[in-house]
């Protein structure tokens, strides 16, 4: 790709074909390193092309700090970078290019050469680093050839898109990337709240391969993203499953796949990068960084229906989502009748809708307003299920008893995990509902059922 810069006197063509602009937002700023090697002046023009952009003017503590330590985390090729001040012909002092500040900063200042004497010509200012993460500066010449960074206004330019049309399957688990740039706990919440998944985990350098590998294909690509590891007091962990990263790479599986084959950092968050090494590795870096992420998710096929027996009744929950009609014919089809919830089985239903692996909150039961609007019945046997709440459980859980011939089919909520609550809702919304089959002896225990499981049971019991 060609980059061209144009002026009134000459035109000047850069090729960025193998360059490399790292990002890094701080606050308000995001700072760009730029490692091919131009002089003063041709950094000053090449930050203008972008939005808002100049040399980046480090003069706060903070930042000088944080821009070592991004220079640190990112392996750089380059030792020093122009920034944006400068000193003229003959003048004593240097002074930044936005508003004409003389700069001050004497303890960081190091003078190139140790019998310097200062020259009559121009020189420019580099940013650099010692032991790391000090950031210091350093006067040159500005016709000399060296790297660059530049600054401009962060703004949050995606939408929340992936990097791919669809989710990336690997084996039993989807991973989207996302071009988002968060904090990793702002990517661990995002997963959570807009994907129903996590900040990804993995378990072999086949995963982490093949993500790498779409860091690098989307458009436009990635050199590294969040993922789900976080430092603890135990150690590296992946969150979201509580497991232990260890600190070395095996010999034999070569996971995980830490940057120098171990952990250097006791602290921080973990990144998928592509660009340190010619696989993609874990690299440890400070947790409020505002990077893209990947969220990951496993794949899991729910159920047509689960079943359950107690006291001496098969219950059955349907995740199809179906109207309270088309519930009450399905559980008819098959011999049973949708659930009539006495006192002695709430508790027990509420903790199948909650406490197995396909958690629910809502369900069609077998409850019908009559045709004057005054009572829900139990359609099993036509029972009025009584309006007044009694009892240390306080059944029923009515959440109201105004009803509305509007809402004429009785629903189940499970609230704050196991409360159970009772109202009539819409017949003609769709969602999953329980059956009950009574007075059989089937073996007392969760599990899946199919049709052929029915059979079985139907032939036991006719």
């Amino acid at each position: 790709m060609k980059f061209r810069l144009s002026s009134a006197d000459d035109c000047m063509e850069f090729d960025w074909e193998d360059t490399k602009e790292l990002s890094f937002v701080y606050l308000n700023k995001e700072y760009l390193i730029l490692e091919y090697r131009v002089n003063w002046d041709e950094a000053l023009i090449i930050c203008q092309t972008f939005e808002n952009g100049s040399l980046a003017i480090i003069r706060d503590l903070e930042v000088r700090t944080f821009l070592a330590r991004c220079l640190e985390e990112t392996a750089p090729n380059a030792d020093t970078y122009w920034i944006g001040a400068e000193r003229r012909k003959n003048a004593e002092h240097f002074f930044w290019i936005d508003n004409g500040e003389q700069f001050v900063d004497n303890n960081c200042f190091i003078l190139r050469g140790t019998d310097y004497i200062r020259p009559q010509g121009r020189e420019c200012l580099c940013f650099s680093r010692r032991n790391h993460n000090d950031g210091l500066y350093f006067n040159l010449d500005c016709k000399l050839k060296r790297a660059l960074i530049c600054e401009r206004p962060f703004e949050n330019k995606y939408d929340g898109s992936m990097t791919t049309a669809e989710w990336i399957i690997v084996n039993d688990y989807k991973y989207g990337i996302f071009y988002d740039r968060k904090s990793w706990s702002q990517a661990v919440r995002a997963c959570q709240k807009y994907y129903n998944g996590e900040l990804a985990t993995f378990r072999n350098t086949n995963e982490t391969g093949i993500l790498g590998k779409y860091l690098l294909i989307g458009r436009p690509s990635l050199e590294n993203a969040w993922i789900g590891g976080r430092y603890t007091e135990s150690g590296w962990r992946f969150i979201s499953d509580d497991v232990i990263i260890p600190d070395h790479k095996d010999s034999v599986t070569h996971f995980p796949p830490w940057f120098l084959n171990q952990t250097r950092q006791r602290g921080g968050c973990l990144v998928l990068d592509r660009h340190l090494a010619n696989e993609a590795v874990f690299v440890e870096t400070r947790c409020s960084r505002r990077m893209s992420y990947i969220c990951s998710k496993k794949i899991v096929q729910t159920p047509e229906k689960v079943y359950h027996t107690f006291n001496n009744v098969e219950y059955t929950i349907y995740y199809i989502k179906q109207s309270w009609d088309e519930a009450y014919e399905t559980c008819l089809a098959h011999n049973t009748t949708l659930v009539k919830v006495t006192l002695e089985v709430i508790h027990a239903l509420v903790h199948m809708m909650g406490e197995m692996d396909y958690e629910i909150y809502h369900v069609w039961i077998g409850g019908r307003l009559n045709e004057d609007g005054t009572n829900f019945e139990w359609v099993e046997d036509n029972e009025i299920i009584k309006k007044q709440s009694e009892g240390i459980d306080w059944y029923p859980p009515w959440y109201d008893t105004e009803f509305d011939l509007k809402y004429p089919c009785l629903n189940m909520d499970r609230e704050n995990h196991n409360r159970p609550m009772f109202y009539g809702a819409d017949c003609g919304h769709a969602q999953e509902f329980i059956c009950e089959r009574k007075h059989t002896k089937v073996h007392a225990s969760f599990g899946v059922m199919d049709d052929d499981d029915f059979q079985e049971i139907e032939g036991r019991m006719f």
